[in-house]
């Protein structure tokens, strides 16, 4: 009966599953925001968007598999 559980996207487990994948996905990427905040001046949304994608274009974006 617990796997029925964490199918469910509307049950609480399934929800705390699903933060935890996504938070670990996008700590792969928390020290490309830390380095826009450390620019002076602060890099702005497009700034912080071309950083991204030069880091994913450099090392590849992550895969959604389960890890």
């Amino acid at each position: 009966m617990q796997s029925n559980v964490l199918l469910s996207p509307s049950s609480e487990p399934h929800k705390y599953e699903t933060f935890l994948y996504v938070d670990q996905r996008l700590s792969l990427y928390l020290n490309v925001a830390a380095q826009a905040d450390d620019m002076s001046p602060p890099a702005y949304a497009e700034a912080r968007a071309f950083l991204l994608h030069s880091v994913v274009e450099l090392y590849g974006s992550p895969h959604f598999d389960r890890a």
